[in-house]
């Protein structure tokens, strides 16, 4: 998201009756590889912000069963537009590594009988992002025989 100044000049350089001038700027969220946002692109980064990346498909399992181990590992699918590569996270903890824009990915969960949150951040190659987020709970109970 993108976020858009507006300054208007004061004093008496307006002439008495007119509109004061307006100078927009944009500011987009930093990257090293990504070219500043200028006041003559704002149109542009408007229609981009439409159609920057996104996380199209994140399935998990809502419940994943895990008796005895300390932790078990979640297979995710996931697809996204718009991105070159995927990040996740649990509990607002980074799983190591860098992904591509799509495929599956096993996330480790701590098996606690808690409610643990997946994030999955979908990177472009300017540095914009789109976030999607699932929940997972961890089940210590042994199932019903």
């Amino acid at each position: 998201m993108g976020i858009v100044l507006v300054s208007c000049s004061g004093g008496d350089a307006a002439a008495p009756g007119s509109a004061p001038s307006t100078t927009t700027s944009t500011s987009t969220p930093a990257s090293r590889d990504a070219p500043p946002v200028t006041g003559a692109t704002v149109a542009a980064a408007a229609t981009s912000e439409a159609n920057g990346p996104r996380i199209v498909t994140l399935d998990i399992e809502p419940t994943v069963q895990c008796i005895g181990p300390a932790s078990v590992e979640v297979d995710v699918a996931y697809e996204a537009t718009g991105a070159d590569r995927v990040i996740f996270l649990v509990d607002d903890q980074q799983v190591p590594g860098v992904l591509p824009a799509g495929g599956t990915a096993r996330i480790p969960l701590e098996c606690d009988g808690g409610i643990h949150v997946i994030v999955a951040t979908a990177i472009a190659p300017d540095g914009r992002t789109g976030v999607e987020s699932k929940a997972v709970q961890t089940d210590t109970e042994p199932p019903p025989e």
